[in-house]
């Protein structure tokens, strides 16, 4: 393997939109999003025709801890649901339980939902009494029993992408769901995709956009409480164009990246930090990951003054400096924290580390080990 020139990708000031692209180095393969201590202050009531309320940048979210389990419904309604007609089913035993988190952008925001047993049904009528303005992409992280009726039943398997247009009816029942959304003005989506009304309801959640998508949502909901407000709008902000180029793929089988440049420039970045321990990842394959054309995607990174190669081998190099600092890996040969970071020549991993960070693979082993021994030292 011929050593490429690493000149540090990240080399400009590390701005608040560059942070997305960092955040998601956190992402796993799967991501198990942990229970939330909740406040039950109710958020502010929306503008009529309008999502929900709250300052860009700000968490918010409600469950029914503590709530009366003969309340829970309507406090759930009046809560979260307010523009649906709630029930549960017949004979179900367990006290419903739900909780709900907000993290809100500039026009748009981030939702996780987590509930039990229930059935929530928006007719035509309620659609025409309220002329909502939003629309919403959705990802299925676990379910049971989950269905919805929207132009057509889809089952909500965990793993389903799924469009919903609130201006018209919908209908759901669950034994339960943990979802992640993100709603959008209808406007937005009308100006940049066309009639909402033509674009599918199933989305593909698994290659493209729209894996890279589902993983940016998870990254949000996992890491909201590790950003400023700041940063919650800016990662929101990409979160909108990578919808926008996921529903105009799904639409017109391929997405305009000139138009939604800042979320596919941030979409190559997460799939670069998920994928750089593939041998194989090069801009080709980041280009066609993302369905746009290689010559597309340097001049998305040309805008921010990068090389997409150039971060390819960073994100390498992080991923074996992670490994070798981690401890876990001490028993393993450097040949093998080259090949798990992505490297098939040793020779040239070690002269790109030591480049790169001033020392080789093995003085950054024994500098961490010393580092180690020292703090287990101080506890004792």
């Amino acid at each position: 393997m011929r050593a490429a020139r690493t000149r540090n990708p990240t080399h400009r000031t590390h701005s608040a939109r560059q942070c997305a692209g960092c955040l998601a180095r956190q992402l796993a393969a799967q991501i198990t999003v942990p229970s939330r201590p909740l406040s039950n202050d109710i958020p502010p009531t929306p503008a009529p025709g309008r999502s929900h309320a709250g300052a860009p940048g700000a968490v918010a979210g409600v469950s029914t801890d503590g709530i009366n389990a003969r309340e829970r419904m309507d406090f759930w309604h009046h809560a979260h649901l307010g523009r649906m007609a709630l029930s549960r089913p017949d004979g179900e035993p367990r006290p419903f339980e739900g909780r709900v988190r907000r993290i809100m952008g500039e026009h748009a925001h981030v939702v996780e939902h987590e509930a039990g047993a229930l059935t929530a049904v928006r007719t035509a009528a309620q659609c025409r009494r309220d002329g909502v303005d939003y629309v919403s992409v959705n990802y299925m992280l676990d379910s049971t029993g989950s269905h919805m009726d929207h132009r057509g039943q889809v089952r909500l398997a965990p793993g389903t992408m799924y469009f919903v247009d609130s201006a018209q009816p919908v209908e759901f029942r669950q034994s339960s769901a943990h979802s992640v959304s993100i709603f959008l003005p209808r406007s937005k989506v009308q100006d940049a995709v066309g009639d909402p009304r033509l674009i599918p309801v199933v989305l593909q959640a698994h290659t493209g956009i729209g894996a890279v998508l589902q993983s940016h949502m998870r990254m949000i909901i996992t890491q909201a409480e590790h950003m400023t407000p700041g940063q919650r709008v800016v990662v929101i902000s990409a979160c909108v164009d990578m919808a926008l180029a996921a529903l105009q793929t799904a639409r017109d089988g391929a997405a305009d990246a000139g138009r939604f440049a800042d979320g596919f420039y941030q979409a190559a970045r997460t799939l670069i930090e998920r994928d750089c321990p593939d041998p194989q990842l090069d801009p080709g394959a980041v280009a066609a990951a993302l369905g746009c054309s290689r010559a597309t995607l340097y001049r998305l990174f040309a805008r921010e003054g990068q090389s997409v190669a150039a971060l390819i081998w960073h994100a390498r190099l992080q991923r074996a400096r992670a490994l070798i600092a981690s401890g876990r890996w001490t028993h393993r040969p450097l040949a093998d924290i080259a090949f798990m970071a992505g490297f098939t020549d040793q020779a040239g991993f070690n002269r790109m580390f030591k480049r790169h960070y001033g020392m080789t693979p093995g003085e950054a082993r024994a500098r961490d080990a010393a580092t180690r021994v020292s703090g287990d030292l101080g506890m004792g």
